[in-house]
Order: structure tokens, then C-alpha cells, then sequence
């Protein structure tokens, strides 16, 4: 089982999401330069065929790309909601975020939550505005870092 850590959720980014804007921004240049070529050479084909390409390339990974940004926008919000579950803890339980580690990283109902070297299972209210701690106890005592 994996133990996410403050820290982690903290640095938790997505590189991916630089790659695709990336090759996003390297197409539509790709697109103007060919859009250039296209209008001094007018009569050559093949630079209106490699337009239409890379406009058609542009157009498809712009729509993929504001499909992944919104799931992105939803994975930040959760990853804050659970930064913040994490430092109430901390605050109630008067011990350091970084004696804090935690099985998800989204608020789930019965998740796992390490408090030093004691383990809890979290349960939740349905609006996720109170949660209460249970000892718990695992069954492959593994030593969790």
C-alpha cells in the first residue's frame, strides 16, 4: 500500500500536462511557419496539404488538451481539500505534517491515515465537513516510510 506524505501532495504536479501544452505551442508554430510558406508559394501544393495537417493536429490536440486541463482543475481542487484535511489533523492532533501520511490523494471515505506511528481509518460525514478517526490496525504490520 502507498503512504503519500504532505510533502508529496504538495509537490504533486503534473509534467504531463507541460509536455502537451508544449507540443500544442510547437504545432500552432509549426502551423503559422507552413501558413507563411503556404501564402509566398501559392501555387505549390503541398505547403496547403501540410497546413491542413498540422491545422487539423492543432485543432484535435487543442480539444484533447481542454478535456485534460479541466480533469487537471478537478485533481488540484481535490488535492487541496485533502492539504487541508491534512493540516486540520495536524492542528487537532498537535503533531507535524510531516508525521502525517495518508493512503489517497483525494478525500475518500475509509481511507488510511498514518499519525506518527499509529494508523487510522478516517470516516467522513456525506459533505466531507467532519471526519472522525478510528484505530486501526493493519494486517501486514510493514514498515511504512
Amino acid at each position: 500500500m502507498q503512504y503519500y506524505s504532505y510533502q508529496q501532495l504538495l509537490a504533486q504536479g503534473n509534467r504531463a500536462v507541460l509536455w502537451r501544452y508544449g507540443f500544442l505551442i510547437l504545432l500552432s508554430l509549426i502551423t503559422v511557419i507552413l501558413l507563411i510558406l503556404f501564402l509566398y508559394h501559392r501555387n505549390e501544393g503541398k505547403y496547403r496539404e501540410l497546413l491542413i495537417i498540422f491545422a487539423l493536429s492543432v485543432c484535435l490536440l487543442g480539444g484533447i488538451q481542454l478535456s485534460h486541463y479541466q480533469q487537471y482543475q478537478t485533481s488540484l481542487d481535490q488535492n487541496a481539500q485533502i492539504i487541508h484535511f491534512l493540516k486540520t489533523v495536524s492542528r487537532d492532533q498537535q503533531v507535524s505534517l510531516s508525521q502525517l501520511k495518508t493512503t489517497q490523494t483525494t478525500l475518500t471515505d475509509h481511507m488510511l491515515l498514518k499519525v506518527k506511528h499509529r494508523y487510522y481509518q478516517v470516516t467522513f460525514d456525506e459533505h466531507y465537513s467532519s471526519y472522525q478517526l478510528q484505530p486501526a490496525r493493519l494486517i501486514h504490520d510493514r514498515q511504512v516510510k
